[in-house]
């Protein structure tokens, strides 16, 4: 996969405000750049506003349940801002991966949490909306957070079964 450039990827196109948003964009693929029919760019509160709850950001439908493995597109039956981010790389060595994380995840839009449970090489990224949650997933699906670093594996969060989670 090509990582997603910040600077590189997101700019004008053919796109209208309201049109969807190109999924190779987030993928760092979309070869069509400014002449590109959708958006190439970080999702707004206005656009989540607008935002059908039968489909994402880039159009694709939703379903009325979740996949098993938690992948996909996702419920149309539960708003999911939240991220289940797998081989997260371990502290150490004089390397902040908790910084590192939440810069490169909240450079997709606003977050309202990062947990990093104790001894798991994982966390959970938490979107104040759901479009962004959409573009992370699907920009930092199979990429890594340094050059030498396994490919992330990034899914929805189920519910936090944890009551002591519930209350957070």
């Amino acid at each position: 996969p090509h990582p997603f450039v910040l600077a590189r990827d997101t700019g004008r196109t053919q796109a209208s405000r309201g049109d969807r948003f190109c999924v190779y964009f987030a993928q760092g693929r979309c070869k069509e750049g400014s002449r590109c029919e959708y958006q190439h760019r970080i999702p707004t509160e206005d656009d989540e506003k607008a935002l059908s709850n039968e489909v994402d950001i880039f159009g694709r439908e939703r379903h009325g349940s979740d996949r098993d493995d938690m992948g996909g597109i996702g419920s149309f039956h539960r708003e999911n801002t939240t991220l289940y981010v797998g081989k997260v790389p371990a502290e150490g060595g004089g390397r902040d991966v908790k910084k590192e994380v939440r810069a490169q995840f909240g450079a997709f839009g606003p977050l309202e949490a990062v947990r990093f449970p104790e001894g798991r090489e994982c966390c959970f990224v938490k979107y104040r909306f759901r479009a962004n949650a959409e573009l992370a997933r699907e920009a930092m699906m199979g990429q890594s957070l340094a050059k030498g670093d396994l490919p992330l594996n990034i899914k929805w969060a189920t519910e936090d079964p944890n009551p002591g989670a519930q209350k957070r």
